[in-house]
């Protein structure tokens, strides 16, 4: 049997007729590959693995299962697939997840849609929900789920999880908020990890503040990274040696009716994700606060902000970072207010006005107008948080 590289590759066509089998995907010569066939291929192996590691997770299920859940269950797993007892108890708790709970997640695992990275975003948002409410996230999720890169797919499944069930959200951002805390960790060749666990906003702020002076102290001759320049002004910080002073901005988008409490709907914090409505009450209601209204359509969609000139200034252009959040290009992340605003129709074809925006970082809006082949990200399906 032969197969070309340009194939569709099937993965619930049967591995001994005309479809792809480990054998074939093992026995393919990559070296004369052109770049399309390569990334085909690579697509082609990935569906396979996500495939495989559906049935590993069941197998992992039925090892505990038939050991009669043994407490020395995760012990023996970890021994076996050469790994850590915390990792061999999170594949388990994984496994069981999407066994008893997401059976749809784990059929997009299981037709190659869909790798185990992702299907445990999921999962780990799904945390707080009963069976019932476990459906009603995956038909939220499903079928778009299959197309969205981590972290975007995260964020969506926090927004729906604090949609379904807003106490429940609210319930694990208090627990969440209770485990702040320092962690040391030493590293080899003279360098430690010091990990802060905040609330997002203030980590956020603490961020903004050192990116801020960071990039202040940035002079000719400096020959240190911005990131070594960062490491280097928390630890000025935190020693007391840089005491100066700066203001930190942190922006918290909700909806008139969850600052009445007149709902639960969670407000979004930008560049992170879904907040609480209770916690977003506490930061709009507190003294340093500064608000901002802004009118939308029905739709979210920002009301009399468009403008008949090229660039997107003011209130229009805030609207949109704090909509986009991100780069729009599917496997970036940088933060909305680093990124350039960008015609999606080129002006003046196409209007500025924010249906026609999108937030792209400078080397994604350079690549849009100088490859082949531009960013293909779209909008988030979720209306703006606000």
């Amino acid at each position: 049997m032969t197969h070309s590289i340009d194939d569709t590759f099937d993965p619930t066509a049967d591995p001994g007729g005309d479809g792809w089998g480990i054998e074939e995907l093992l026995s393919v010569d990559t070296s004369g590959m052109s770049a399309g066939e390569a990334l085909a291929f690579a697509e082609a192996i990935g569906q396979m693995q996500a495939m495989l590691h559906a049935q590993r997770l069941r197998a992992c299920r039925r090892y505990r299962v038939a050991t009669g859940h043994d407490e020395w269950a995760h012990d023996a797993l970890a021994a076996r697939l050469k790994t850590s007892i915390h990792r061999a108890g999170t594949e388990m708790a994984l496994a069981d997840d999407l066994i008893e709970r997401l059976p749809r997640t784990l059929a997009a695992m299981d037709e190659g849609r869909l790798d185990d990275y992702r299907a445990r975003q999921i999962a780990e948002a799904a945390e707080p929900l009963d069976g019932d409410q476990c459906a009603e996230l995956e038909d939220r999720l499903f079928p778009a789920a299959t197309d969205q890169p981590p972290q975007r797919l995260r964020q969506r499944a926090r927004r729906a999880v604090a949609a379904i069930d807003p106490d429940a959200a609210t319930t694990r951002a208090r627990r969440a908020r209770g485990s702040r805390r320092v962690e040391l960790d030493h590293g080899e060749d003279g360098v430690s990890w010091l990990n802060l666990c905040l609330p997002s906003e203030v980590a956020a702020a603490a961020f903004d503040r050192i990116d801020s002076l960071a990039r202040q102290a940035n002079s000719d001759g400096d020959v240190r990274t911005l990131d070594q320049m960062r490491a280097d002004v928390a630890a000025e910080l935190l020693l007391g040696t840089n005491q100066q002073a700066m203001h930190a901005q942190v922006y918290v988008t909700a909806g008139a009716s969850t600052l009445l409490g007149l709902d639960e709907l969670p407000g979004e914090l930008r560049g992170c994700g879904p907040l609480p409505a209770e916690r977003v009450r506490e930061l709009a209601y507190d003294l340093k606060a500064t608000w901002s209204g802004l009118l939308t359509d029905d739709t979210g969609q920002p009301a009399a902000l468009a403008r008949d000139r090229y660039r997107f200034t003011g209130r229009l252009a805030e609207f949109v970072r704090l909509r986009d959040e991100t780069c729009r290009h599917p496997a970036c992340h940088k933060p909305a207010h680093r990124c350039d605003i960008d015609h999606r129709v080129p002006y003046p074809h196409g209007p500025t006005t924010a249906a026609n925006a999108q937030v792209l970082c400078r080397r994604h809006h350079r690549q849009k107008h100088s490859s082949p082949t531009p960013p293909t990200g779209q909008p988030e399906d979720d209306p703006p948080p606000f």
